[in-house]
This record gives C-alpha cells, sequence and structure tokens, in this order.
C-alpha cells in the first residue's frame, strides 16, 4: 500500500512538472510571436524632429505608418511591402490643429487619408486619438485601419 502511495505522488509531481513545462513553452512562444511582428523599421528623429507614429490596434501591434513633420513624404506598411506616400499638404506645425487630417498620394491607391485627434500631452507630445487609415485600391472596397498613434519631438 505504501509503494502505491508513493507511486501516485511521483506521477502527480510529475504531471504537474510536465503541465508547468507545457505552459512555459507556450509562453515563450506567445513571446517569441509578439516580437517578431513585422511592420516598418524603427524610424529615428534629430533633435528638434517632430514626426507621428501609428501602429495597429489589432494583436500583435505593428508599427504600420511614419509622417516626420515638414516632409512631404510618410511611410507605410502595407502587408509585406513598406510603401513611400506623398501629400501637398502642408505638414509643419502638425500638432497646432486640433486633429491631424492628411491626404496622401500614391500610384497603387485612389484613397489614402489619415485622420486622428490630438489628445492628452506625453513627454515630449501628444497622444492621438481616434484615428485611422482610410484607403482604396482601384477596384477594390474602401478600407478603414483602426491605429493608435503619438505625436512626439525629439
Amino acid at each position: 500500500m505504501r509503494g502505491l502511495s508513493a507511486l501516485v505522488l511521483v506521477l502527480i509531481v510529475l504531471s504537474l512538472s510536465a503541465c508547468a513545462s507545457i505552459d512555459a513553452n507556450n509562453t515563450a512562444k506567445k513571446q517569441q510571436t509578439i516580437t517578431s511582428a513585422d511592420g516598418l523599421a524603427a524610424q529615428e528623429l534629430r533633435s528638434g524632429e517632430c514626426g507621428v507614429f501609428f501602429w495597429t490596434d489589432n494583436f500583435p501591434r505593428t508599427f504600420v505608418f511614419f509622417q516626420k513633420q515638414g516632409s512631404a513624404e510618410a511611410k507605410y506598411y502595407a502587408g509585406e511591402t513598406e510603401i513611400t506616400l506623398s501629400t501637398n499638404q502642408n505638414t509643419n506645425n502638425m500638432d497646432d490643429a486640433p486633429g491631424l487630417d492628411i491626404a496622401y498620394r500614391h500610384d497603387g491607391y485612389m484613397v489614402f487619408h489619415v485622420k486622428g485627434d490630438f489628445a492628452d500631452m506625453l513627454e515630449g507630445g501628444r497622444r492621438i486619438t481616434n484615428a485611422r487609415i482610410k484607403t482604396q485600391k482601384p477596384g477594390a472596397w474602401e478600407e478603414i485601419q483602426p491605429v493608435s498613434g503619438v505625436y512626439v519631438c525629439r
């Protein structure tokens, strides 16, 4: 009887350790997935420069849009491709307005529009809420992608 109790105890300990290792493996896989998300490459601002950064609202969060203040060009991550967009709108002093509302051009899109509201102040910038990127390719439906963003200065 004592041998049977010891065997049951050993089996319980082994099954608990197996559960722990499975959980650790799943956690490691989840963390690996999060850190391997695709998107735009890191963008840097020089001292005195400002820019707008947007990430997808869905999980995993992906860095999809960058606009440097004062530039007529922006970068967008579309699928597995980084594209350069252009605008005729003034991108100087972007945070002077209550929100961001910029139309862009690119050969692959009939419509490319970025919109969001400037919200609470952050150290070196402002949060952008209610943000979305609206796109439409020729012969396709209009797509609206909710995004989260910041306007920051260095």
